[in-house]
């Protein structure tokens, strides 16, 4: 499993790739949420077990992870489907990525189901690669591993400046031509970092020192029901910041928005004491 350590999740900047989002994401829910994966087992894992023989003939237990493309539409299948559903549904993680986790995490109760976490991405699938630069100018990568805007722009004028200093003709050039050449140089390098922060859709108002609070506010949001203007309160900034940054987050992964989504429960779900859920719901914010 591939996973940033807190520590070194918070050291470097620029945005981590989708998959790593993902699984910060629900490692937050795992943490923050622990009644999202306490009905998760109490709704869907005697379903899952039920079926766990004709599952069998999808994937070899423990050893290759169910996919939720593959069972969405069986029918052995249709009591843990539809429980699923609902359980994506209540707690607004209705998106396919989710259902493979929770899929996963099904599985790993097999062996320990007191293990109240979600079993994430075992592999990175999203291989972030920096656009070519123009000739002559180093790489450019905002990624994992990259560096900021500013960290680059200032290597690439350390790097000028020393090419200027070594050439025997560039070097007599007035200080005022030096600054001005080396200026120049530098508006091409930051237009290069731009249109590679346009195409990877990273904007520089996000950096990765801020993901981890990014990533809470975004599932204060969407799995906990806390509205914008309430985290914003809470947390002493402006509401427009966390909207940005909610929204950045949930399109990055891939999560619908629950404001996109429309409220009750899927049709085929199995009908539930909805008082019940909402007690379970509100344990869940308080938790």
């Amino acid at each position: 499993m591939v996973r940033l350590p807190d520590s070194e999740f918070d050291d470097v900047t620029g945005v981590a790739g989708r998959t790593e989002l993902r699984n910060a994401f629900l490692t937050a829910v795992s943490k923050d949420s622990p009644q999202t994966l306490r009905e998760l087992q109490e709704d869907a894992f005697a379903a899952f077990c039920a079926c766990r023989r004709e599952l069998d003939r999808l994937a070899f237990p423990h050893t290759q992870p169910l996919v939720w493309f593959e069972i969405a539409y069986y029918e052995a299948a249709a009591e843990l489907i539809s429980a699923l559903k609902e359980w994506a549904c209540t707690w607004h993680l209705e998106a396919d990525w989710c259902f493979d986790n929770a899929l996963r995490t099904l599985q790993s109760w097999l062996t320990d189901k007191n293990n109240l976490r979600f079993q994430t991405e075992l592999y990175v699938t999203d291989v972030i690669l920096p656009l070519n630069p123009p000739a002559g100018l180093p790489f450019y990568q905002p990624g994992p591993g990259g560096m900021t805007q500013q960290a680059y722009l200032k290597w690439v004028r350390e790097e000028i400046d020393n090419a200027i200093s070594s050439n025997s003709i560039l070097s007599h050039a007035e200080a005022s031509q030096r600054v001005a050449l080396i200026d120049s140089i530098i508006e091409v390098a930051k237009k290069y970092c731009q249109e590679s922060e346009k195409v990877l859709s990273l904007p520089r108002s996000v950096e990765k020192t801020n993901l981890q609070k990014h990533i809470k506010w975004s599932l204060r949001f969407q799995v906990k029901e806390e509205k914008l203007s309430e985290i914003a309160e809470k947390d002493g900034v402006e509401e427009s910041a966390v909207s940005q940054a909610v929204k950045f987050i949930l399109e990055r992964i891939d999560l619908p928005s629950r404001t996109q989504r429309k409220r009750g429960r899927p049709r085929g779900s199995k009908t539930r004491n909805l008082r019940s859920s909402k007690i379970r719901r509100d344990l869940g914010k308080l938790s």
